[in-house]
Parts: structure tokens; sequence; C-alpha cells
């Protein structure tokens, strides 16, 4: 499962507009036709679910104001405030900035663990236009976006799987295959990396723990800087980034019948399984197809 599948609609109207949008259609369910019973139910978990999610972030913002209040030293103070403040919008409202769409996510991506597979998806993607706006008015650094990355890493670090002997064994190498896409082509077939495709890079080298990790998708319009940089990360031993080939893998889709657009938005889900965001399950019933080229 990919946590992109659904992400943009968080980006762009929070878990509260998904939360109105659920009980609006639970409001005009009629129980007539086949299906409607479950469909009920399923809307009212929903509801109850992102409603959870949103006090979840709330607690947070509650501690950190509480935490601000007895705080003397004036700098950790602020950081406080705006902890409390990012924290009571997000994931409830769509963030504005990039700080806010990154604890956004980190707040979703906790609801999936701690399922060992869930992909990060193409986060230079997910996360320009805001890096792109933010650096536009001079309200954010590259140092500043590293230092969020990096405590990205970090925070992953944190999360394990621990109930039952067989799962502790499985991991006992804290493995969690929490895979960060960079690179890659855009539906007009162009390149896609950006800023911050490197500075994701940078992020593993300054910070390099085992997780997340990251894989770079390459193709021939693949500027040489963007290898080298990723040449570099993998010199330190770190074990990443991985790279795998999107004429390997969008081949693949294509053969089984996916448009090129969404193709190239594939994500890694694992070790080298390909997830299509918001539509690989669609895909998958209709043809069981699971991206694993032989040579990507």
């Amino acid at each position: 499962y990919n946590i992109v599948q659904d992400y943009q609609k968080v980006l762009k109207g929070g878990l509260a507009a998904l939360v109105s949008e659920a009980e609006h259609e639970l409001a005009g369910l009629r129980y007539l036709g086949p299906g409607s019973v479950e469909k009920g139910h399923f809307l009212r978990a929903a509801i109850i679910s992102l409603n959870a999610v949103i006090r979840f972030a709330h607690r947070f913002s509650e501690l950190a104001a509480g935490m601000a209040s007895e705080e003397n030293n004036p700098g950790r103070k602020k950081e406080l405030e705006k902890i409390a403040r990012t924290c009571r919008r997000v994931p409830a409202e769509p963030p504005r900035d990039f700080a806010e769409a990154i604890q956004s996510f980190w707040f979703c991506y906790l609801m999936m663990c701690p399922s060992p597979t869930s992909g990060l998806g193409r986060l230079d993607q997910l996360f320009y236009p805001f890096y792109k706006k933010d650096v536009a008015h001079g309200v954010i650094s590259d140092e500043a976006v590293l230092e969020y990355l990096q405590c990205l890493r970090g925070k992953d670090m944190e999360i394990n799987r621990i109930s039952g002997m067989a799962n502790r064994q499985k991991n006992a190498g804290m493995a969690k295959w929490h895979n960060c896409t960079v690179g890659g082509q855009n539906p007009e077939g162009r390149d896609a990396s950006n800023e911050l495709s490197y500075l994701i890079l940078e992020a593993a080298q300054r910070c390099p723990t085992p997780h997340h990790t990251i894989t770079l998708r390459v193709h021939p319009g693949t500027p040489e800087a963007l290898m080298i940089k990723a040449v570099e990360l993998v010199k330190t031993g770190i074990g990443m980034p991985a790279f795998v080939g999107d004429k390997s893998y969008i081949g693949y889709f294509l053969h089984h019948g996916v448009s090129f657009e969404e193709a190239s938005n594939y994500a890694m889900a694992g070790c080298i399984d390909a997830a299509l965001p918001g539509g690989e399950q669609e895909h998958g019933r209709r043809s069981g197809i699971v991206a694993r080229p032989e040579q990507p």
C-alpha cells in the first residue's frame, strides 16, 4: 500500500474536508440497493477514524502549548508555539507551507503503521509546491528544509513492530521498507527531479540512518548532477539510494494497459515492487499485476 494513494486529497482539503464529504454521503444514503448497508458501515468507520486522527494531532498541539507556557528560553518557546499552531491546523486543514506539509504527512503516515511496507511515495513531488513557494517568499532556507528531512528520518527510525515472535524475528534488523522515491519523469515524459530530490539525498548523507530508504528512478533524461549526488551517497556505504529504471517499470505498466500518465507517477512500495498512487488497486483487480520487473 502506498501512503500517497489518498494523501493528495489531504494536501488539497485536509481531513476535515474528507469527514464532511463522508458525512454528506452518509446523510443522503438510502438503504435500498445491494451494498448500501456495507457502504453505511464504511462511511461511519471513515468518519470515526479521520476524526480520531485529527484529535491525535490536537493532543500534540495541546502538549506543545502547555510546554510553551512554562518555557523560559525565548527561542524554544517560539518553537513550541509554532508546533502548537501547526498541529492544531494539520492534518485537519490543508497545509499552507513546507513545515505544515511535512507534519501533516507524518501524522497521516503514522496511521499506516505498524505495517512495515508503507511506501512514502514521491516526496520530492509531493512537497515541491510548498518548498518552491516558501523559498520564493523567503519563508524557508535549504538548511531548514534539510533539518526537517533529517527529522523525518529520525522519526521513521523510532517505528518498529514488536508484537509477536514472528514479527520480532522478521524485523530484528529494524527493516521497514519505508521507501521514498525521487526523480523519474512527469506525465509529459520530461525529467521530474527538482531541488528536493537533491535535498532528500543530502539529508540521508547528513543523517545516515538505515531508514527511511530511498530509491532513485533513472531514465535517459536524469540529470548527471543528480546521478553524481546519488553515487556520492552510495559511496558512504549507507546502502542507498537504490536505482530503478523507468524504461522497465513504466514499460511493464504500459504492457498491462496503464496509461503513460498514470505509469509515470509510479512509486516504490517495498523493495522493488512499484505502486500506482490512486490507481494500483483498480489495475490490480483488473489484471492481477504487481510491478516487479526482472531487470529494473
